[in-house]
């Protein structure tokens, strides 16, 4: 029989999806112990939508909500101790696609993501879904503090 540590994976680039909701802070800080346990270094990503512009004369362009993002980022970097290795990326797009990509060309070994519950996860459960579905490497789903 082969022990453990023969076939236990190590994540050294371990890529981390954040929107700013609990669920992505409890991600954080499973991300933040896999990487102090192998050495890695995280990569926090956060895909905000692409404004669009209707160009309707005398409707209002819907807002730009990259800075939202931008600042959520930054809210979730400071929760990231000093110790551990970080990378930081604003995409923009469909998240799951953006999420998949980032985690191709990053060379990424896992992606950690906050999972939702109740509403929130039937709003926001497809992209969680197609990360599974289309995930190049592992995919660690972490609930939120109040659990799934």
């Amino acid at each position: 029989m082969t022990p453990l540590a023969d076939w236990a994976p190590t994540y050294r680039q371990i890529l981390v999806a954040v929107d700013g909701s609990r669920a992505a802070g409890a991600a954080v800080g499973h991300a933040v112990a896999l990487a102090r346990g192998a050495h890695a270094r995280i990569t926090l990503l956060t895909v905000a939508p692409r404004k669009r512009c209707l160009g309707v004369v005398g409707v209002p362009s819907p807002p730009d909500l990259t800075a939202s993002y931008v600042a959520a980022l930054r809210a979730t970097v400071a929760t990231v101790p000093p110790d551990v290795g970080l990378v930081t990326g604003v995409a923009f797009g469909d998240a799951a696609r953006e999420i998949v990509r980032v985690a191709r060309e990053g060379a990424h070994d896992v992606i950690v993501m906050g999972g939702q519950r109740g509403r929130r996860r039937r709003a926001h459960g497809a992209v969680t879904r197609r990360v599974l579905r289309d995930a190049p490497v592992a995919v660690l789903l972490v609930p939120d503090a109040g659990g799934w």
